[in-house]
């Protein structure tokens, strides 16, 4: 009975040492007793050992303005009849589109990062009916029916300021890049797509939520400065790689 009460107690030492040895991140590697492989020491949670980026996925309501803008119309990629029209003619104010972006972010210094995105939109706007000449012939062309008759193809990049204050974070960033609307319009002959498209130079704000330290939900607007009636609202979801991003709180 001695003897079988000293093995169990030889087995559950042995089993509490090498719990002991997996907590600090170390696994034996050899049946010579001490011959241990370790992690260094914050493995897993060290702040300082992530890399500071975040993917995101935002879904925003978007407009674009058509009037100061030639759209170019065809029916086809290689259209010998295509045409120009003044997005004036198109008698909106701006074009609204929902959709999704998807955007990589990296801070280069402290509170500042830089990052990419792209994305697109899809609306069912109204416009005017026109008049344009197809080939030689004159055609009239009504607004498409169909549920979504606009896209919008949005891309650039951004750099901005994030200001940490615990579970909620400010942002002020500035993005750079373009917008290029398609819309669909119908005549006898057939539908006809016409695209154009603006550059942007959009200051925005966001407010982050932490409902964990790798992950946010935030609230973003936008103003496009060269045409300030193109606007954007939306909502974000991300993925932080580094815990609130390095830094917690300004205190």
């Amino acid at each position: 009975m001695k003897r079988v009460v000293l093995i169990v107690s030889a087995c559950c030492a042995t089993l509490a040492f090498e719990s002991l040895a997996q907590a600090k991140g170390c696994v034996e590697v050899s049946d010579i007793v001490g011959y241990e492989k370790c992690h260094r020491f914050g493995d897993g949670w060290a702040v300082e050992r992530r890399w500071p980026i975040g993917l995101a996925l935002t879904f925003p309501y978007q407009t674009f303005d058509p009037n100061g803008l030639d759209f170019s119309f065809q029916q086809g990629k290689n259209d010998p009849n295509k045409f120009s029209l003044p997005g004036d003619k198109l008698g909106s104010t701006a074009f609204g589109t929902a959709g999704f972006n998807i955007r990589m972010e990296g801070f280069i210094w402290s509170w500042i990062y830089i990052g990419v995105e792209w994305g697109l939109g899809f609306g069912h706007n109204q416009i005017s009916d026109f008049s344009a000449m197809v080939g030689n012939t004159p055609q009239n062309f009504t607004g498409s029916d169909a549920a979504v008759n606009t896209v919008l193809f949005h891309g650039g990049g951004f750099a901005g300021l994030r200001i940490p204050l615990g579970r909620v974070s400010l942002r002020l960033e500035g993005f750079a890049g373009g917008n290029m609307a398609s819309i669909n319009a119908h005549s006898t002959v057939g539908d006809y797509s016409g695209s154009g498209g603006r550059g942007a130079l959009m200051p925005r704000a966001a407010v982050d939520l932490w409902p964990s330290p790798n992950v946010t939900f935030s609230v973003y607007g936008g103003v496009n400065a060269i045409d300030t009636r193109e606007r954007t609202l939306g909502l974000m979801l991300e993925y932080h790689v580094r815990s609130f991003d390095g830094a917690f709180a300004l205190w």
